[in-house]
């Protein structure tokens, strides 16, 4: 093709005709141009394809994720209905003034003990937001979405960690003056955990206990908090679906 040209080139430049040979560079240099910007678009074209193929990999991954994070939601919220229907059932013990059901006691405390946690993590959207590739998404309102979802998640998490800053500091320290934690945990899933039945002889004090107004008062105080997190995860249960919703509708595309 190229020794076309040159053959075409040198006949004009012999037949001494500079209008033709005008007219014949302006039209390989057109010729290029038109090349060059086949291959830019080609190119172009070629970058976008695995731009998308990238951005359904991406969404897929970010559905399983939120999937998970309802499931897991799911869980939690089970498990402070669990804590609080067990702080109803010691509030009515401590108003009842009858502390002589000691398997009932140990049972109802046990289920009070393991604060339900969860670590927000999501790889996902790690993946995303720290290697820029959010950019890579077509949906606003999706790009929107998981930017507040790091800032509405921390309102959980900080009820979260202040409960479990309430368990370990005020109210276990509590139970082990009164209670004897083995009985307890022998009534509830620590059992499963090969935890020595019987082992510990020590006494208890139930009416102690529940005559000790900082052990009443903790137990409203995890009823407040369970409360106001059962609501925050409900929000991002809710949240969650309407980002899987759009994920769905971008996958279809």
């Amino acid at each position: 093709m190229l020794r076309f040209f040159r053959l075409i080139r040198k006949k004009l430049i012999e037949e001494d005709n500079m209008r033709k040979y005008f007219f014949y560079a302006l039209g390989e240099i057109l010729l290029v141009v038109i090349g060059i910007l086949i291959a830019l678009q080609i190119n172009n074209w070629n970058n976008a394809r695995l731009e998308r193929i990238e951005e359904r990999a991406l969404l897929q991954n970010l559905k399983t994720d939120f999937q998970r994070d309802i499931k897991t939601f799911e869980q939690l919220n089970e498990r402070r209905n669990q804590h609080l229907i067990a702080n109803y059932g010691l509030i009515d013990i401590k108003n009842s003034n009858d502390f002589s059901n000691e398997v009932l006691i140990d049972s109802l405390i046990a289920i009070t003990i393991p604060v339900p946690t969860y670590n927000g993590q999501s790889v996902a959207l790690d993946v995303l937001f720290t290697s820029g590739k959010i950019n890579l998404l077509r949906s606003d309102s999706l790009k929107n979405l998981l930017l507040q979802w790091p800032v509405e998640l921390d309102d959980t998490m900080e009820m979260q960690v202040y409960l479990e800053n309430i368990a370990f500091t005020n109210y276990y320290p509590l139970l082990r003056t009164y209670i004897s934690l083995g009985d307890a945990l022998d009534h509830h899933e620590f059992s499963q955990l090969g935890i020595r039945k019987g082992f510990y002889n020590v006494s208890k004090d139930y009416k102690g206990l529940f005559q000790n107004h900082e052990f009443v008062n903790l137990l409203r105080t995890f009823e407040l908090f369970y409360q106001g997190s059962r609501r925050e995860t409900n929000a991002l249960t809710i949240r969650a679906e309407e980002i899987i919703r759009i994920i769905d509708e971008e996958l279809d595309r």
